[in-house]
């Protein structure tokens, strides 16, 4: 799930009535840090809910329209690689193939520890203020390349966008583009736009995934240009916790 990091940047991010608005230009005032920012981009909420997710996508080249939906629901009080569970593709039963795919394909890593390599080097020093909205406050990134590992170069040139509501000074969405054409880990984005969205649980004081979209266009290594339009969606969502034996391997892990 969310293997990817390309968001929606929105196109009418603009001052309004900025000089009359008593806006913080602060990330802390917005519990902009490493902690935060670390849970947000790590899907770290997939350890204390379950859900089920519906990804829609379509995918089209020069000659064909390729159209699929996929559900599957997860639970993570279930042992690594059993906590995602095939529901149904095209609106048919899933095989256990279909199951093995996923799992080995965009979720590897996800299953393996719950979260992306790169995700751990967003950090609040890369934050900065970036400008104020009708509905939001916005601020942006960007990981210096040396920061970034091999194989990870091309998410230098990727912006990112977090965007607080003015009602609820929570996250609300994350956006991130690419501000050039670039080679990727297997392939040559030519764009990558898209967005996260996102909801605030304030019974259990935790901010979850509701709802990302994506827009790809790549070219593949024997030259054909692909765009790609995704649409994730989070439902069904139960608190559920951190289970007594993840909590124990956590505090193993620290020590």
């Amino acid at each position: 799930m969310k293997n990817t990091l390309f968001t929606f940047v929105l196109s009418f991010l603009a001052f309004v009535s900025f000089s009359q608005e008593k806006i913080s230009e602060k990330p802390e005032d917005y519990n902009i840090n490493d902690k935060t920012l670390s849970k947000v981009f790590s899907d770290a909420w997939t350890e204390e809910y379950t859900f089920v997710s519906q990804t829609n996508r379509i995918t089209i080249d020069s000659d064909t329209t390729l159209t699929e939906m996929t559900m599957f629901s997860y639970d993570p009080h279930l042992k690594l690689g059993n906590r995602w569970k095939f529901i149904k593709k095209e609106g048919v039963e899933a095989s256990k193939g279909d199951l093995e795919i996923f799992l080995n394909t965009s979720h590897k890593k996800a299953v393996k520890n719950n979260k992306f390599k790169v995700t751990e080097l967003i950090k609040r020093e890369y934050v900065k203020f970036d400008s104020v909205s009708e509905d939001y406050i916005i601020f942006s990134f960007q990981i210096p390349e040396n920061k970034l590992p091999e194989e990870y170069k091309f998410v230098q040139y990727i912006k990112g966008y977090i965007l607080i509501s003015k009602k609820t000074n929570t996250f609300e969405k994350i956006a991130l583009e690419i501000t050039q054409p670039t080679q990727g880990i297997h392939y040559f984005l030519n764009s990558a736009k898209g967005e996260y969205y996102y909801q605030y649980d304030k019974k259990n004081d935790r901010v979850i995934l509701i709802r990302h979209t994506m827009n790809l266009e790549i070219k593949g290594e024997e030259g054909t240009v692909y765009k790609l339009k995704q649409e994730d969606l989070y439902t069904d969502q139960v608190y559920v916790g951190v289970s007594e034996k993840q909590k124990k391997q956590k505090d193993k892990n620290k020590k």
